[in-house]
């Protein structure tokens, strides 16, 4: 089961392919971690049946600012192929330390008529 706080980000539709997520690393004071030195980024996602992940597909990711503590994912269209209820995260590591986002979830649903191809 889930266990860690989520944010939802809302509904989208099979076909979809959304700007870039960007996720801030905030410490315990709501201040931005710092990931100066975190190289190996990733974001893993997958279907969210009955409070449990499954299939889960880990994707790179980058920081895109390292003071403000911002890692970015650009979608590539395979997290909206299907509807249902989908979660993800980010993970950073500097060879040392590694910090885990809060997870993250959204909804797919069917497209009126047949969407085009990006």
């Amino acid at each position: 089961m889930i266990d860690r706080p989520t944010v939802q980000l809302g509904s989208f539709v099979v076909g979809e392919v959304p700007l870039p997520l960007e996720y801030q690393f905030l410490d315990v004071s709501g201040d931005p971690v710092d990931l100066t030195g975190f190289t190996n980024v990733g974001f893993n996602w997958g279907h969210l049946v009955r409070g449990q992940v499954t299939g889960a597909v880990s994707e790179s990711a980058i920081v895109t600012d390292a003071v403000n503590g911002i890692a970015t994912y650009a979608w590539d269209g395979d997290e909206f192929a299907e509807p249902g209820t989908h979660a993800g995260q980010f993970w950073v590591n500097d060879g040392t330390t590694q910090y885990a986002s809060v997870v993250i979830i959204w909804q797919v649903c069917l497209p009126v008529g047949v969407p085009p191809t990006v």
